[in-house]
């Protein structure tokens, strides 16, 4: 293999290798929310996504477009 398309291999890898990492970095994150923190997360996330998000009292948050 030559060593540019060996190097745009290694580049692929550790970026592959990393994305990985904050996956699983992030479920970790998730696991140790409260509901009402998950709920947060979740409507921040949508909210970055460009649904309007309103919370309804209760358990429940909905999302429209």
């Amino acid at each position: 293999m030559s060593t540019p398309i060996l190097a745009l291999w290694w580049r692929h890898v550790l970026r592959a290798d990393a994305a990985n990492e904050r996956t699983t970095n992030t479920r970790a994150q998730l696991r140790d929310l409260s509901p009402d923190q998950f709920e947060e997360w979740s409507a921040k996330r949508l909210g970055e996504l460009g649904y309007t998000v309103r919370r309804t009292g209760g358990q429940a948050i909905t999302a429209s477009t």
